[in-house]
């Protein structure tokens, strides 16, 4: 357990399956971030939305809209239009995923030589919350809201 004023940090991975870096951030920044930089959420939150708009085209509702869309689309130019070829480009990939401070600091002052690490947000120093009482106090939390959901439905 953390000494009271004592700033402890949590250890994440970066959800976004490109990435997958590791990352620190203080308990008092924590907000159930999941991805490392603005660039990864951005870019896992466009990857999203384009599996959700391919499941939708493949659906027979979006497949007959598009039907009806091109046969409008076809009365409406009935003249021949020139054949417009696409020049498809080299997509590159690359990471611009800012790398995560990992690096461990040694605090000589502490008798137990405990290294600590930066918080990726607010950069405050500090020991790293170890991963059994993360756990714990999830678990914690989850029986306190299950044991006040089952007397609220009482």
């Amino acid at each position: 357990m953390a000494a009271r004023g004592e700033v402890t940090l949590r250890e994440l991975v970066c959800q976004r399956s490109e990435c997958q870096s590791v990352f620190f951030i203080c308990s008092r920044c924590y907000r159930g971030q999941c991805y490392c930089s603005l660039t990864c959420r951005r870019q896992a939150r466009l990857q999203h939305h384009r599996c959700a708009n391919r499941r939708y085209r493949n659906s027979p509702a979006a497949r007959q809209d598009h039907r009806q869309r091109q046969q409008a689309y076809r009365r409406r130019h009935s003249q021949t239009m020139p054949d417009h070829t696409s020049i498809l480009s080299a997509l590159t990939s690359s990471s611009d995923c800012e790398p995560a401070l990992t690096a461990a600091i040694e605090d000589p002052s502490v008798e137990k030589r405990v290294p600590t690490v930066c918080c990726r947000i607010c950069g405050r120093t500090g020991r790293l919350l170890e991963h059994e009482a993360v756990r714990a106090a999830q678990k914690a939390w989850r029986m306190k809201w299950l044991n006040q959901s089952i007397t609220d439905s009482c």
